[in-house]
């Protein structure tokens, strides 16, 4: 007739960052050389959410570290994304190899820029890119490879991605 007190715990694990919808870098005229480009963590933070993840407490126990750039469907005819810790030396993003297991890291103070082709306007193919959260020990310098296959559930790596996009406008070319 007597009564015993069970009691247990649930102790707390990382959960990996979530990202939604799709980023926009600011559009540039036709045959601008050198637009300035804007920061990852403005580009992608609305994009990042680690709500669920209660291992420091708070109701976003980590902060975006930066992404893994896991594909560019950007033409030469188009033009070129690029990213630079300093805003004056600039690094294209490679249009072909990029994948899960073969991304570019880049930090979420670095700026990315798309430089247009002569002449070009319209909408070109954008970048693609998994959130890393502020958690993440293993990620590379800036430029750096990383693989980011295994992702989702514990790791600090998003399972969704986001395609960032932009556009440029035409001017008017002299006759």
């Amino acid at each position: 007739s007597g009564t015993v007190a069970l009691g247990t715990s649930i102790s707390a694990v990382n959960d990996a960052p979530v990202a939604t919808g799709s980023a926009t870098l600011a559009a540039v005229a036709e045959d601008v050389t050198a637009p300035a480009g804007s920061t990852v963590s403005s580009l992608f933070g609305t994009n990042f959410s680690d709500s669920a993840d209660g291992v420091t407490g708070g109701s976003s126990a980590h902060s975006l570290k930066g992404v893994a750039i896991v594909g560019n469907t950007a033409t030469a005819a188009q033009g070129k994304w690029q990213w630079s810790t300093d805003g004056s030396a600039w690094t294209d993003i490679a249009t072909t190899g990029l994948s899960d297991s073969a991304a570019v890291y880049v930090g979420s103070a670095t700026l990315v820029r798309f430089v247009p082709a002569a002449n070009y306007n319209g909408t070109p193919g954008s970048l693609t890119v998994r959130l890393i959260e502020s958690s993440d020990s293993a990620a590379p310098a800036d430029g750096g490879t990383y693989d980011v296959s295994v992702n989702g559930g514990a790791t600090s790596i998003s399972s969704g991605t986001v395609a960032l996009g932009t556009s440029i406008s035409a001017v008017n070319d002299a006759p």
